[in-house]
């Protein structure tokens, strides 16, 4: 029996019977007296569990069951209860349970069934009483700096948000020390070629041998305010090199400004000298976003470099250089140094640290690693040799770098 059925049932069975008590109560001594219809005004007893009608015996005056009333021809195990006569009950099975799927059936149910209206008040104080928690949990995410955001979105972003590790780390230690950005992870790779030349002087033919290195770095950021490339300050950038021969600029993936004495903001090729590049990188990007920046710089040293000169508060000989990631404002979750050469056979030395309160930095000494394609015997075809230095969780003030030398 279908739902629309079940509710003409209860319907008709009701009006049927007001009608013959009406017109039977006038009846002498009972005679005639059609049957009393016994009906449930009840849902949980009409309308069985959900949608379907529930049948049993309806009864007679002298208690006996009326042979015109529908029967329940099955009556398996795990039913409902049904009353007989003498108040007695047995277990008659209850039809495919249908929850209600329109809104009149459920409010039928929540205002004839007590059962079913005080499991939606339960439900209801549950949901109010876990709604100050829920805000309480979302306020605690925001505060330490995590990015969730009140939508469909929240419960990923807030499992993503919710990891163990150094990104929460670091996300905290910004906000913590009112950083516009925490830096995720920084990337510095280092290109060297070295190219021999033969020139022509007074003295005869001469050899001269020039290194060219290319250095880019790759900043991965999040914004833990709205940052505007309006703003002068937010993101400086600065490439030394005191024993290079030149330093040039290299155009990046933002718009780059330099700033002169007066304030004036240009190019940055005109505000550097052969060891010195300072400008000012310029984007927008809202609170909780991610932002990459690329910026580099190209050099020319004469080979030999000088020996026993010092770099960086290191003493260098003359066949051995640094790479050094100066970081002094800067929160960063991971730092990476890659230094490569197909011209060249190098060999890392160790890892360095520099800068206020370095030592007690609690920052893993860098893992090392060398990696070289083809064979170094074969000349005719050049291997290319990397070394990589890998650091986590760098407070601002350290300064991080690899110590490597080459075979002349």
């Amino acid at each position: 029996m279908t739902r629309r059925q079940a509710f003409e049932y209860i319907y008709i069975r009701t009006w049927i019977g007001a009608f013959l008590k009406v017109n039977t109560a006038g009846s002498a001594g009972g005679e005639n007296r059609p049957p009393k219809v016994k009906m449930a005004l009840n849902a949980a007893d009409v309308y069985g569990t959900f949608g379907q009608i529930k049948t049993g015996d309806t009864e007679s005056m002298n208690g006996t069951p009326d042979s015109d009333a529908p029967k329940d021809t099955t009556s398996p195990p795990g039913g409902v209860k049904i009353k007989k006569p003498g108040g007695h009950s047995e277990k008659n099975e209850s039809p495919e349970v249908n929850p209600p799927t329109t809104p009149w059936e459920f409010l039928f149910l929540f205002l004839t069934d007590k059962r079913f209206k005080r499991q939606v008040i339960v439900l209801i104080a549950v949901l109010v009483l876990l709604a100050p928690i829920g805000l309480a949990a979302y306020a605690t995410l925001r505060y330490f700096g995590y990015d969730v955001q009140p939508s469909f979105p929240f419960l990923k972003r807030s499992i993503e948000a919710m990891q163990e590790g150094v990104l929460k780390k670091t996300i905290y230690e910004g906000i913590k020390q009112q950083k516009n950005y925490a830096m995720e992870s920084v990337t510095y790779m280092v290109r060297i070629t070295d190219i021999t030349n033969t020139i022509t002087s007074t003295n005869g033919p001469k050899t001269v041998t020039h290194r060219l290195v290319n250095s880019r770095v790759v900043y991965v950021l999040r914004a833990l305010r709205d940052i505007s490339a309006n703003e002068n300050t937010t993101f400086a950038e600065i490439y030394t090199s005191p024993f290079a021969k030149e330093l040039d600029y290299w155009p990046g993936s933002d718009l780059e400004k330099g700033r002169t004495g007066g304030g004036t903001y240009v190019s940055p090729e005109r505000y550097y000298t052969n060891q010195f590049v300072k400008y000012n990188v310029y984007f927008n990007v809202k609170r909780g976003d991610l932002h990459t920046v690329v910026t580099g710089s190209d050099e020319v040293f004469d080979l030999p470099l000088p020996d026993q000169r010092i770099s960086r508060d290191v003493r260098l000989r003359q066949d051995e250089d640094i790479v050094v990631y100066p970081n002094d404002d800067d929160v960063i979750g991971e730092l990476n140094i890659i230094v490569e050469s197909d011209t060249t056979r190098l060999m890392p030395v160790q890892s360095l640290r520099f800068g206020v309160g370095a030592k007690s930095a609690p920052v893993e000494d860098g893992q090392i690693r060398m990696n070289e394609s083809g064979d170094p015997a074969d000349k005719s075809h050049p291997s290319t040799v990397v070394i990589t230095g890998r650091w986590q969780s760098i407070p601002p003030g350290v300064r991080l770098g690899l110590l490597f030398r080459w075979n002349e």
